[in-house]
């Protein structure tokens, strides 16, 4: 029984450090993900602090002029889909 306990307790310590293994290597990558998105967004911020006031207010009444006229097509759509 002790030599079986033996082999049942390395197998389990096995895959635990196979796991710990694994999952700290994904941790890593997400970790290294993550500082790089913090560098994109700290570049977008420093290039929208170039940009005059008035053109980001542009760009920004456009985004949204684009996004209604996409929601009014796909509310013409649902409603000639849908008969009424």
């Amino acid at each position: 029984m002790g030599v079986f306990d033996g082999f049942k307790g390395k197998s389990v310590l096995d895959k635990v450090q196979e796991y710990s293994n694994k999952y700290g290597e994904i941790l890593v990558g997400m970790h290294q993900d993550l500082m790089q998105m913090k560098h994109m967004i700290k570049n977008a911020e420093s290039f929208m602090d170039k940009i005059p006031v008035y053109k980001r207010l542009i760009i920004g009444a456009v985004v949204i002029s684009i996004i209604s006229s996409v929601l009014s097509i796909i509310t013409l759509g649902v409603l000639l889909w849908s008969g009424k």
